[in-house]
This record gives C-alpha cells, structure tokens and sequence, in this order.
C-alpha cells in the first residue's frame, strides 16, 4: 500500500503536503483509490451524497491488489517508516437523510479507515504503508 496524496486542514481550508507528522493520538481518516475513484463516478453521473461533496481524508491510498480495506478490524494497524497508526473504524457513518443512502446504499462504506496515532512520525508521499492484523 502507497500514500497517493496527503493533506491536512488549515484555517479551515484543505492544502497538499509532500509529508505530515503525525503527533501522539492525532485523528486521521484515509480513503483508498477505489474510494475515491467510486466517489468522482458517482459525481460524474449526478449521484451526489453528502459525503462526496464534503469529506476530505489526510491520506490517499493505493492498495490495489494488495488489502481490501472492507475486511480490516478496529484494532488492526497500519504503519510506515516511522509513524504507527490504530484503526478506529472501518467505513463511516451513512446519514438516513442521504440521497445515495437512501436509494442505492453508499459506495463508500468500506473504502475509508478512521485511524489513531499510536507511534508519532513523519509519512511521506510515496511511503509503503504495511498493514498488520491485531493480535488476539
């Protein structure tokens, strides 16, 4: 797996960084390629929820062939050179008042993670990100 883009908010607005550090127990979501490929389809053809409008993930992902993201657990994780991230939840919370929800089910239920920082550090465009199942 290989962050495509990352981003982060600032005075309100979203910008593109090269790299972030990531501090101790920072929130942070992450949408795969497949996630946002779906989402721009989705917006090409009129289908627009209120999440394609409005969510922003910190990192873009590339995991094709590698990992379905729809059969990761909270508690497994995902780490790179020097930051190790928990996952919290796996796909988010559909409003019943949606559009897409309401007629067709959302296509991004299981292309975005929501993660927390447990090892602080830095990732970079580019980075190989290893995904491992928690331990039980």
């Amino acid at each position: 797996m290989r962050i495509r883009k990352l981003q982060v908010k600032v005075k309100g607005a979203w910008e593109s960084r090269r790299e972030l550090f990531l501090s101790e127990k920072e929130k942070i979501s992450l949408i795969t390629d497949r996630g946002k490929k779906l989402m721009e389809v989705d917006i090409d053809r009129g289908r627009t929820g209120f999440c394609h409008l409005r969510f922003k993930a910190n990192i873009l992902l590339d995991t094709e062939g590698e990992v379905e993201v729809g059969k990761m657990q909270p508690g497994d994780h995902i780490g790179g050179t020097e930051a190790g991230l928990s996952i919290q939840r796996v796909g988010k919370n559909c409003h019943s008042d949606c559009p897409i929800y309401r007629k067709a089910g959302c296509s991004l239920l299981e292309e975005i993670l929501f993660l927390e920082v447990e090892n602080p550090g830095k990732i970079a465009l580019g980075e190989k990100l290893n995904y491992k199942k928690r331990s039980t």
